[in-house]
């Protein structure tokens, strides 16, 4: 039995009493801060370091966290034990199932088992894809892929979404459109974006779309961006997932730093961006990251050139925002 094999094995003597009695998730977020991460509970309290690396990402079930070093990953118990190393490669996203592991290794994304060591090759070119999710319960993936002859020659790309079990079984094309891309595993449907024309030259105006997961039943949140979400840095929308208990979904507007949460009301068609500033002459986005499970709150790193990085939570029920800290700080996760 390797190291995080081990680790599982003895967080479940303590607690796994059986199906009636669950072991409750613990809630983690993550950041790195010149070269150290650090971690504290779910909603960035108590901060504290964790050890040296480049980033990590904390596992659904809060047992582990996957920190990327310039050697290649390795898992770390919230309580800085050593977890055993997955070799080469950057982490990517956690399985639900928090035994799998999507690392980009070389030119691929492959899927790493943590207990057994074993990997399997998802996508072999992953400079063509253009967005990841893993399903909430299972152990599926999908994801948005470019065309290879969209590489050069053309204004823009043919893309479409897929998804493939954890083991490279079951692959299926669930658009043939060749404009869809970004997917985002919600419950028992897909959020994804898709342009509303063939790509061409013309500004990307991409809306929101969601679909069961075989591809069918297809509707649109927003057929498409609305022009001012378009032009002068714009390019369109990303989704990101649906607000339990309210007709909101956080949306993402594309632009050159990253993108800035909005809100759209599901089945009005309408959207608003966020303004965090209460001066009505200045405006201060939200840039987002990553949503709770809820989609109730986003976690988001604004990092502007010539400017300190500050890491902040918003929470779409209050409509406030949290600044958690300000400086050499990046690439927040969080299991919440």
């Amino acid at each position: 039995m390797n190291r995080a094999a081990a680790l599982l094995a003895a967080a479940c003597l303590l607690g796994c009493a059986g199906d009636s009695d669950p072991v409750p998730v613990q809630r983690y977020l993550v950041y790195t801060k010149a070269g150290t991460i650090l971690i504290g509970d779910g909603a960035g309290r108590g901060m504290r370091r964790l050890t040296r690396g480049d980033y990590g990402l904390v596992s659904p079930d809060g047992r582990l966290v996957a920190i990327t070093r310039p050697s290649g990953v390795d898992l770390i118990a919230p309580d800085g034990a050593e977890g055993g190393r997955l070799g080469p490669g950057r982490a990517a996203a956690w399985f639900a199932d928090s035994r799998h592991l999507l690392v980009y290794r070389r030119r691929a994304l492959v899927n790493a088992d943590i207990d057994g060591g074993d990997s399997e090759t998802l996508v072999r070119d992953s400079a063509l894809l253009r967005g990841i999710s893993v399903s909430p319960t299972g152990a599926r993936l999908a994801y948005g892929l470019a065309r290879r002859e969209s590489r050069a020659g053309e204004c823009g790309e043919y893309t479409d979404v897929f998804v493939v079990d954890h083991d490279g079984t079951s692959r299926r094309q669930l658009t043939h459109d060749g404009r869809s891309s970004d997917p985002v595993w919600r419950d028992e449907r897909i959020a994804f974006a898709r342009e509303p024309v063939k790509p061409a030259c013309a500004m990307p105006r991409s809306g929101i779309w969601t679909m069961r997961e075989n591809g069918s039943d297809v509707r649109a949140i927003l057929r498409q961006a609305p022009r001012r979400f378009a032009e002068y840095g714009y390019y369109g929308l990303r989704p990101y997932g649906g607000v339990s208990g309210r007709r909101l979904f956080l949306a993402g507007i594309r632009s050159e730093w990253s993108d800035e949460l909005a809100l759209a009301e599901i089945g009005r068609g309408r959207i608003r961006r966020l303004d965090l500033d209460p001066h009505p002459r200045y405006r201060r986005p939200f840039y987002i990251d990553h949503v709770s499970h809820d989609g109730r709150h986003a976690l988001g790193a604004t990092c502007l050139p010539e400017a300190p990085c500050t890491i902040r939570i918003f929470s779409v029920i209050d409509g406030k925002a949290r600044d958690l800290i300000t400086g050499r700080v990046s690439s927040p996760h969080w299991n919440r």
